[in-house]
């Protein structure tokens, strides 16, 4: 059986997160009927850190949700 290794708990473990690439895509046709059209923004997103824990990842899309809530765009 295969041994799970267990990452070190660091006790700052100074997480930095870096947007990789970006891009839209947008339809080409308007809909006279329906004002809002589909439209996407993909993020790609590297995350930097000493530690494994998906906690950091969780902490991230919490605050980025939040703050998209809080400009208006959610």
């Amino acid at each position: 059986m295969g041994e799970y290794h267990t990452p070190n708990k660091y006790s700052e473990a100074n997480t930095k997160v870096l947007i990789n690439n970006f891009r839209t895509e947008n339809p080409n046709y308007f809909d006279s009927e329906n004002l809002l059209s589909p439209a996407k923004m993909i993020l790609e997103i590297d995350f930097y850190s000493k530690d494994y824990s998906p906690e950091k990842f969780t902490e991230f899309m919490e605050k980025f949700t939040t703050f998209l809530k809080e400009e208006g765009y959610s």
